[in-house]
């Protein structure tokens, strides 16, 4: 029974040109990592609201309603603060509190990220990535979709 509409070798990944920047609204949610040593922060980013956008191939694209994700880790180590990552999404999401950040500050807000590239390894072929969170500016001339 196939399951692809086309052949292995004619199936592309449109990847994105790196260093561009997309609005998104961000959908999050904690689950437990895959060694069962703490929580992950699974952050998914759907654009929304932009012009196409460039592709590696040199072309550009309506990237709208498609998603990346991001698993940040919760789980502190020697060299790793997981609060300064969680930061810096609140940061973009305009969060103006002062206690300690809920999943309530960031999931369903809107904020502009920086799109990267992952290499090819072994067993991935090469990938966007988000390479940063950055707030909307009042000059980015954004407009929230009417829901």
């Amino acid at each position: 029974m196939d399951i692809t509409t086309k052949d292995y070798d004619d199936i592309k990944e449109i990847l994105l040109e790196k260093g561009q920047y997309a609005f998104v609204e961000l959908h999050c949610e904690v689950k437990q990592n895959k060694d069962n040593t703490g929580n992950n922060l699974i952050v998914e980013a759907k654009f929304i609201g932009n012009p196409p956008l460039t592709t590696t191939a040199g072309g550009e694209v309506n990237y709208d309603g498609k998603t990346l994700r991001q698993y940040v880790s919760l789980v502190r180590k020697d060299n790793y603060d997981p609060d300064i990552q969680v930061k810096r999404i609140a940061q973009a999401c305009n969060y103006s509190g002062h206690g300690r950040i809920q999943l309530s500050d960031i999931d369903g807000k809107f904020c502009k990220i920086k799109i990267g590239i992952n290499p090819a390894t072994d067993k991935y072929a090469e990938s966007n990535s988000i390479a940063g969170y950055f707030p909307i500016k009042e000059e980015d001339n954004f407009v929230p979709p009417a829901f």
